[in-house]
């Protein structure tokens, strides 16, 4: 991984953090202390869904911590204006367990909205990109129909291509084996070994043991939710 870029510091980093699950009002984890830099990789074990979106949302900046603090690219989540911190937002990609599709526009469209967002790349480099990854995670080519003219299994392919788009400076990726086969897993491995060669971080959140386990998945952090708090295990 690039050695300038580690230098740089840390992506996400988390001191004495205490996150809550926003839909029962529950401490989801507390006592949570994880520095993840440039192309870095932490696999976390969830026991719960509903942990793994609190920990999404949390590092997103889209919750704040009720204890400690969350910072992202050095910038404390908590005191970061709006505006600033919906720029620095458009650093993150992210698959989300549940569907996260507009019915009304083209699953293409929807992938390359973050881009057109917050950047100015031109449409032609855009939808070359999507291709390309497109190719990568199995895809027969750019998805131009509507969400529910799709697979579900496209539609998983399809939410990975739109997260690491753009060379994001951290990709969460929230079950994104979730009812696919091993075959994805291989497409999956390829991407995120190619953007952690660019300087992203990967935070994996998983509820598989099995793929918690797996030996060729090089982590930097191997971590497994027990109680309420993150133990760390070989990586």
């Amino acid at each position: 991984m690039p050695s300038q870029l580690k230098q740089l510091g840390s992506v996400v980093k988390m001191t004495n953090t205490t996150i809550l699950d926003e839909g029962t009002g529950h401490i989801a984890l507390t006592g949570l202390n994880m520095n993840l830099q440039f192309s870095d990789l932490a696999l976390i074990y969830m026991g719960h869904r509903e942990t793994a979106l609190a920990i999404g949302d949390a590092c997103e900046g889209l919750t704040r911590p009720t204890v400690g603090k969350i910072t992202f690219l050095g910038y404390d989540w908590s005191e970061t204006a709006p505006d600033q911190a919906n720029a620095l937002r458009g650093m993150v990609g992210r698959v989300f367990r549940r569907a996260n599709w507009v019915d009304y526009m083209s699953v293409l469209d929807s992938m390359l909205l973050p881009q057109l967002h917050h950047t100015k790349r031109p449409m032609e480099e855009l939808t070359k990109e999507a291709r390309e990854l497109s190719q990568m995670f199995g895809l027969p080519g750019i998805p131009t129909r509507r969400p529910g003219d799709m697979l579900q299994a496209d539609l998983q392919r399809a939410a990975c291509v739109r997260a690491f788009m753009g060379q994001p400076r951290l990709v969460i990726l929230e079950e994104p084996t979730r009812r696919m086969g091993e075959g994805f897993l291989t497409s999956l491995t390829k991407a995120i070994d190619s953007a952690r060669a660019m300087g992203t971080a990967i935070l994996w959140l998983t509820q598989s043991d099995s793929i918690w386990r797996k030996p060729y998945v090089e982590c930097t952090y191997r971590f497994r939710a027990v109680g309420s708090g993150l133990v760390e295990a070989a990586a």
